[in-house]
């Protein structure tokens, strides 16, 4: 059975995704819906960094993270591998280690950002279907997955720690393995 544990890995998540998710997102979403999703789930983390809303914050960024790891999960991307080797052991927005970004407000502007850079970057690979352009989508991922950290980190949020009490039971609404969510659910879904 798939779980998150307070233990797992970028990678072992990644799976995990794929283990729960992949299977309705492999029947029910395009590649452009599940950066839509994405895009969604981050601009509703933004406004409860606007709001001063943890749990809007912490929800909506964790469910992005997901709907992200779909995206690189279609790429078959290994997204710890990529990271590591773009960030070995420095943050992506401070260059420090540990990550020292404090500003929320900053780290989610840059968070748009890159979101915007990763949208760009597969926009354009589906365009040319270059091996150049799908080595940028491969950086601009990590970049992406870095900047999220990033604002995990300076809210002082423990993300492996959150992901393991939000998936404790696989699909966080569902709960089962793989989800049984119907398309309405999951496009319906109020966070």
């Amino acid at each position: 059975m798939p779980s998150v544990k307070p233990t797992t890995s970028i990678k072992e998540y990644q799976q995990f995704v794929q283990e729960v998710y992949g299977l309705p997102n492999d029947r029910y979403f395009s590649l452009q819906d599940k950066l839509i999703n994405a895009e969604r789930f981050i601009t509703r983390g933004l406004k409860g960094i606007r709001k001063g809303d943890v749990q809007k914050i912490k929800l909506n960024l964790i469910i992005s993270l997901s709907w992200f790891m779909s995206v690189v999960n279609q790429f078959h991307i290994d997204v710890e591998e990529e990271v590591w080797k773009r960030f070995p052991h420095l943050c992506s927005y401070c260059a420090a280690c540990p990550c020292g970004c404090k500003a929320q407000d900053q780290a989610g502007i840059h968070l748009v950002e890159e979101m915007g850079e990763v949208a760009e970057a597969i926009f354009t690979y589906h365009g040319n279907h270059n091996d150049d352009d799908f080595k940028k989508v491969i950086v601009e991922c990590a970049d992406l997955f870095s900047c999220l950290i990033g604002v995990f980190n300076s809210l002082n949020i423990n993300l492996v720690q959150e992901l393991s009490e939000m998936f404790i039971d696989n699909c966080h609404a569902c709960h089962q393995a793989p989800c049984v969510c119907n398309f309405v659910d999951i496009t319906q879904f109020k966070s």
